[in-house]
């Protein structure tokens, strides 16, 4: 077995939302965070509104997280926010306001979701934009392709094709990649790298030192393989 590496260096994407010229923020965000079951505060909007989500968790193939929509004042259900098995995040815009709380119903997953209020035209400018977005299946199959950036703190290599990411002297993930990853076998450093838009708490690929990238394909407990 190759010897264990030690992270040397983290590649790090931002998520940004940018405005239109002359659009603000109606309000500063409101943010909420939980472990496991849960609900947040209420709040109120008066127009428009984003919501922020992101689940994370140590065993991302385990986790299950349903996100529900309900009014403050009477607690009738609105709708469902969110119902994911895995990690991820994501944004959800609303075009009507009104006073809400979200109840959270989580196994095996830490959360965390923030409330922005927006004018019009930001919400307009986001509502064309999102004409298109991801199935839940393709929601999923990227949820399995992440690794949570806390879990681990070294690297050992198998071949080209797979990557063992550890805590301490265990074993903690097993990775393999979308297609094989020339030069990894022989690679003394990496650079993980987080998703061009996504939280900053996950890895989706490496980076090698000739400037080779890999993305990954699966991220599976290593106790599974």
């Amino acid at each position: 077995m190759m010897a264990k590496h030690n992270l040397t260096l983290l590649i790090l994407g931002v998520l940004s939302l940018s405005l239109l010229p002359g659009a603000t923020l109606a309000a500063e965000p409101i943010t909420f965070n939980g472990i496991g079951n849960g609900q947040t505060q209420n709040f109120e909007t008066n127009g428009p509104w984003l919501l922020d989500w992101s689940v994370r968790s140590d065993t991302p193939l385990a986790a299950k997280v349903e996100m529900r929509l309900l009014k403050a004042d009477s607690g009738d259900f609105v709708g469902r926010i969110l119902d994911l098995n895995g990690i991820g995040s994501g944004l959800r815009l609303f075009e009507e306001g009104g006073r809400f709380r979200i109840t959270v119903v989580a196994s095996l997953a830490e959360w965390r979701i923030e409330v922005t209020e927006l004018d019009k035209a930001q919400a307009d400018r986001m509502k064309r934009q999102s004409t298109s977005g991801p199935t839940f299946k393709e929601s999923i199959d990227d949820a399995l392709r992440l690794v949570d950036a806390d879990s681990f703190d070294g690297w050992q290599t198998e071949d080209n094709n797979t990557l063992l990411l550890l805590n301490g002297d265990t074993i903690r993930w097993r990775v393999t990649f979308r297609r094989p990853c020339p030069g990894l076998d022989a690679a003394t450093s990496l650079s993980f790298v987080t998703p061009p838009a996504g939280s900053l708490a996950y890895y989706s690929s490496i980076l090698l030192d000739d400037g080779t990238r890999c993305y990954f394909l699966r991220v599976a407990p290593y106790a599974l393989n």
